[in-house]
């Protein structure tokens, strides 16, 4: 059995209304990634920025590599649970998955999330 293991790096900073939230990671695998997201709060409303970077294989050239950038905002209900809405915007290094098919793609999520 081949097992992976993931290393990480987190750090969270918080300053009055401001949040900014940082993770490097990198697996056994010769993969790693990092996002950076900013956000700031307004009572039960949060506003976000993220910028995601994946390199599924560093020794790879042609691997499928991603940049992804999120604006969203979160409604804050109660503990732990909260009204996401985002907009996504993927750019793969590779444009064409193995049917030619057009892999960039543009989307709006919105979601229940819970935290725990």
């Amino acid at each position: 059995k081949k097992y992976t293991t993931v290393n990480a790096i987190d750090i969270h900073s918080e300053w009055k209304n401001f949040n900014l939230t940082i993770e490097y990671l990198k697996d056994n695998l010769e993969g790693e990634g990092y996002y950076i997201e900013p956000s700031y709060r307004q009572g039960s409303w949060q506003f976000f920025y993220r910028y995601d970077f994946a390199d599924i294989d560093v020794d790879v050239d042609q691997d499928d590599d991603y940049h992804r950038q999120i604006l969203g905002v979160n409604h804050l209900i109660s503990g732990n649970k909260r009204l996401k809405l985002d907009y996504q915007l993927y750019d793969y290094k590779i444009k064409k998955d193995s049917n030619n098919k057009n892999k960039d793609f543009s989307k709006i999520t919105f979601e229940l999330a819970f935290t725990f």
